[in-house]
C-alpha cells in the first residue's frame, strides 16, 4: 500500500501493464505524492486502451475519468507529459484514445468569458462523462483552480448543478506535494519495458466480460448501502468504483480477468476518499 500525506488514501498497486505504467510515472515524477496520481493516471490510460473490449456483468465498460489535484504545477506538467506520451503509444486499431486535459486550461476558459461558464461546464458533462463520453479522460487540476469550481458547485443555481454533476462523474484524487532536491527530467520516450508491455497487450488482450467474484460483489453491496442517500456527488460513485476495479482486474490478467475483493476495495476506497475530499472543499466555500 502507498499512502498520500494529504488524504491518508491507501492506494493498492496495479499489477501487470498497469503496474508498469504507474511505476514509471512514480519513478520519474519529481514529487513525493506520485503513487496516488500516477496510479490513477495509469488507470485512465488503460481505460482508453481497454474501452469497448471489456465490460462487467452489468455491461459497464472499462472507461475511466480521473481528476487529480496538487499545489505543484511541475507535478501536473510531468503527469500530463507522461500520459500524453502513453496515449500516443496506444497501438493503432485500439479503441478511442484518451483525451487528456489540464483543468487549469479549462478553468481559464471560464474566466475569459464568465457568461460562457455554464455552457463550458455543460459541454464537459456531455463530452467527458461516463454516460455520454466516448473516451477516457484525465483532468489535472491545481488546488486553487479546483476551489474555483467548488465555489460554483456550492451555489443553488443551474450553473452549480452542472459543476456538481461534472465532479460526480470523475474519480477525484487530491495529492500532497513535496519536491525532491534535484527532480529528474521528464522522460522524452517510453521506456523499453513500457513499449514491450503495450505491444504484448495488443497481442494478448482479447476482451470479454470481467467476472465479479463473490467477495467483490459483497464489497460493492456494502458500499452501495453506505453511499445511499449521501448526496449528488455520490450519484456515480458505484459506476466509477466498478470501472477502477475492472481495470485493476484486467491489468492483472487480460485473458481471464476476475474482479476480486482487492480490486473492489481499490475502487471503493479511492472513490470514497475522493468524494469526501470534494464535499469538504465545497462545504468550505
Amino acid at each position: 500500500m502507498q499512502v498520500s500525506a494529504q488524504t491518508a488514501l491507501e492506494v493498492s498497486t496495479l499489477d501487470g501493464i498497469g503496474g508498469v505504467l504507474a511505476d514509471w510515472m512514480t519513478a520519474t515524477v519529481p514529487v513525493a505524492w506520485a503513487p496516488d496520481l500516477s496510479t490513477l493516471a495509469a488507470a485512465s490510460v488503460l481505460g482508453a486502451l481497454y474501452a469497448g473490449r471489456y465490460f462487467g456483468d452489468d455491461r459497464i465498460t472499462t472507461q475511466i475519468y480521473t481528476l487529480g489535484t496538487t499545489t505543484d504545477f511541475d507535478a501536473l506538467d510531468h503527469i500530463a507529459t507522461v500520459t500524453h506520451a502513453l496515449n500516443a503509444a496506444i497501438p493503432a486499431g485500439q479503441p478511442p484514445r484518451a483525451q487528456l486535459s489540464v483543468w487549469r486550461e479549462f478553468e481559464e476558459a471560464t474566466r475569459t468569458s464568465r457568461s460562457a461558464e455554464a455552457d463550458i461546464y455543460t459541454q464537459a458533462v456531455a463530452e467527458w462523462s461516463p454516460t455520454f463520453g466516448r473516451d477516457s479522460v484525465l483532468f489535472l487540476a491545481d488546488t486553487s483552480d479546483l476551489k474555483s469550481g467548488a465555489t460554483i458547485a456550492s451555489r443553488d443555481t443551474a450553473r452549480g448543478w452542472w459543476v456538481r454533476e461534472l465532479l460526480a462523474r470523475f474519480v477525484f484524487v487530491p495529492a500532497a506535494s513535496g519536491k525532491d532536491d534535484e527532480p529528474p527530467d521528464v522522460p522524452a520516450d517510453l521506456p523499453d519495458e513500457v513499449a514491450r508491455a503495450l505491444h504484448l497487450h495488443g497481442r494478448l488482450a482479447r476482451g470479454g466480460v470481467v467476472r465479479a467474484g463473490t467477495n467483490a460483489s459483497d464489497a460493492f453491496a456494502d458500499a452501495r448501502q453506505a453511499w445511499r442517500g449521501r448526496g449528488p456527488l455520490w450519484a456515480h460513485a458505484e459506476t466509477n468504483a466498478l470501472k477502477l476495479a475492472m481495470i485493476r482486474a484486467i491489468a492483472a490478467d487480460p485473458l481471464e480477468p476476475i474482479m476480486r475483493q482487492d480490486d473492489a476495495d481499490f475502487g471503493i476506497r479511492i472513490v470514497s476518499r475522493g468524494i469526501e475530499a470534494l464535499e469538504a472543499l465545497i462545504a468550505a466555500r
